[in-house]
């Protein structure tokens, strides 16, 4: 800093009055513009009889130039800094130099950029220092005095106070900005965590929570992947160039796996599909539910704030999400039964209510009984998981060939029944050739030397309940009771 001598007591004095009235203006402005900025660069053009002011201010984020003001006669006037133009070409040359006094000639590169673009002949004295307050700083400010003696120390420290106030006044502003954003932010959370514990849907919870990532995110596309084997499945999406939902990747994917595998997120950097790529877990307890995954805007910045923000989204969406597969489950045990995957006899019971009811107005209805034969000896003989295996490759045949409108139920211990709708007897007895037909070319069940009996029935209007139709049913089925079409392994009599 140069040094002149001591500053001279009454122009300290007439400026103590001027400091006070800046410094009530910290934080003062709109969410864009300060108020105290434009009034200390007019100002230091005052009190300083400088010829010009000029203040460049970083972008925190990248390091670059944000914003470029400059005060003369003619006023305030905010550059726009427009890459390739005019104050666009600056380059600020991170000058970290305390507070000195050159020639115009010798001044920062950048200052001496600005007077070109804007014409001036850079003549005269330049008072140039850093803005900020720690050890990196936020921009730089000069002051231009074409002619006159030069900038003394009382000027230095002068300019030094003003450029204090600008630091200050821009954290206190950027300060409030990040709560108001923070703020904004958890209302926004706390309404997406509503909406997404208000459905207890799981698909519904996947496609809520890509429709928040959009929205709060400025998101092009967002996915949600989850395990399936060793790879994982597009489980919801949504954006142009997202996948398709059921699309399965390997592992091998850099994104997915660090968050399958390692449970943490990541951000690739804008590629030729898009902007940055930023990937979070689904965490439910100690384990991965799933992956979001959602392509920010080319012209995003605060990466590590948007993966954070994105990573909130995640935590109440992995919570809604597991209540839902939780509930899922819970669901399926109480409609299902356990060994054989098919609907049990309470889920049987409401569904036959409903096709009776249908057939009672027209609809064509037929049900088909059957009993393993010679399940009894067989599950004696070679126990209860033998047993249980062949129950169950019963019950996945005719999972398979029970359409989406009908149903397949066990009916008790080796009883099974299916339930056809817009079915006659013709289709019925078909039902059951495709059954016998399929059961004897699967090893599981075929080589246990075990048959499968079928008797069907069919609604007609006298009958008056669903046990009609089923006893109806029960009665074919005991008369044919022995009689499987199921061809025993070879050599057995």
């Amino acid at each position: 800093m140069e040094e002149n001598g001591p500053p001279a007591p009454v122009e300290a004095q007439r400026r103590l009055p001027v400091f006070l009235s800046l410094l009530r203006r910290l934080g003062e402005g709109t969410q864009t513009a300060s108020a105290l900025r434009p009034a200390g660069l007019r100002t230091l053009l005052a009190t300083l009889h400088a010829d010009a002011v000029y203040l460049l201010l970083l972008d925190p984020q990248t390091g670059f130039p944000q914003s470029i003001s400059s005060c003369d006669s003619e006023g305030i006037r905010e550059h726009p800094v427009v890459p390739g133009t005019g104050p666009g070409k600056l380059r600020w040359d991170g000058s970290t130099r305390p507070a000195h006094v050159v020639p115009a000639q010798e001044a920062p590169g950048w200052t001496r950029d600005l007077l070109s673009s804007l014409e001036g002949d850079g003549e005269g004295w330049m008072l140039h220092l850093p803005v900020g307050r720690d050890i990196r700083p936020e921009g730089s400010l000069a002051v231009l005095r074409k002619a006159g003696s030069r900038f003394g120390a009382d000027d230095v420290a002068w300019a030094e106070g003003i450029a204090e106030l600008i630091a200050v006044d821009r954290l206190l502003r950027t300060q409030r900005q990040e709560l108001e954003r923070v703020r904004a932010e958890s209302r926004s959370i706390e309404r997406v965590s509503r909406i997404l514990s208000s459905s207890l849907d799981a698909d519904r919870v996947l496609d809520r929570t890509l429709e928040a990532s959009l929205e709060l995110l400025g998101a092009r596309d967002a996915v949600v992947w989850v395990p399936e084997g060793s790879g994982a499945r597009c489980a919801a999406a949504r954006g142009p160039g997202a996948p398709d939902v059921g699309t399965v990747r390997p592992l091998r994917d850099e994104t997915l796996a660090a968050v399958f595998r390692e449970g943490r997120g990541m951000i690739l950097p804008e590629d030729s599909k898009g902007g940055p790529q930023a990937t979070v877990p689904l965490t439910g307890g100690d384990r991965i539910l799933g992956a979001l995954q959602v392509r920010l805007p080319r012209d995003g910045v605060g990466l590590v704030d948007q993966q954070d923000l994105l990573a909130r989204i995640a935590d109440h969406a992995a919570v809604a999400y597991e209540n839902a597969l939780l509930h899922r489950a819970v669901r399926t045990l109480s409609v299902t039964d356990p060994l054989t995957g098919l609907y049990n006899r309470r889920q049987l019971d409401l569904r036959l209510k409903q096709e009776f009811a249908a057939a009672k107005r027209g609809r064509a209805l037929s049900v088909v009984l059957f009993d393993v034969d010679g399940f009894k000896a067989f599950n004696d003989r070679e126990g209860h998981l033998a047993g249980d295996a062949a129950l169950a490759a019963v019950g996945r045949l005719l999972a398979d060939e029970t359409r989406a409108m009908n149903l397949a139920a066990r009916y008790g211990g080796d009883e099974f029944i299916a339930v056809l709708s817009d079915t006659g007897a013709d289709g019925a007895l078909l039902h059951v050739e495709r059954v016998l037909r399929r059961l004897s070319q699967d090893p599981e069940f075929r080589d246990t030397g075990l048959g499968l009996s079928a008797g069907c029935a069919t609604f007609t209007p006298d009958m008056e309940r669903p046990e009609d139709l089923i006893a109806l049913a029960d009665q074919e089925l005991y008369r044919k009771k022995g009689r499987s079409t199921v061809p025993r392994p070879r050599g057995e009599v």
